[in-house]
């Protein structure tokens, strides 16, 4: 299913609400402190705690996937992800609206494995 996502161009390319699930997704968008993304613990320990990962957005359009991969975005200390066209692109893409906030998590996630390149990865629904 990965592979078909990646062939079909549904890869998010690489150039304030909180959760309290263990495992959880939270994106930050602000002018003043910057955007970026922050993937919880539990998160990539489900994932087998890669240094790497790629997004995509999932088959129906309501969320992403995120996997490990050795050609994706490498994470920075604190499991952040730092892309603001990434982060500009999901919130564009999802309607996220940061007027009155400067984050919001998403704890919607399922963690599956692919069936064709048995690779684990995590679906994060975003549309409401």
């Amino acid at each position: 299913m990965i592979k078909k996502l990646i062939e079909s161009g549904k890869k998010l390319t690489f150039t304030g609400t909180h959760s309290r699930s263990p495992i959880s997704f939270s994106i930050v968008n602000t002018e003043d402190s910057g955007k970026r993304i922050k993937l919880s613990k539990g998160l990539l320990n489900q994932l087998s705690d890669p240094d790497s990962i790629e997004i995509l957005i999932n088959e129906d359009d309501t969320g992403i996937i995120v996997f490990p991969s050795d050609d994706g975005q490498r994470l920075s200390k604190g499991n952040i992800l730092y892309n603001s066209e990434l982060i500009t692109t999901i919130t564009e893409k999802f309607k996220l609206d940061f007027s009155e906030c400067t984050s919001h998590s998403f704890d919607k996630i399922s963690i599956k494995t692919d069936p064709d390149d048995n690779i684990k990865y995590a679906e994060i629904i975003l549309a409401e």
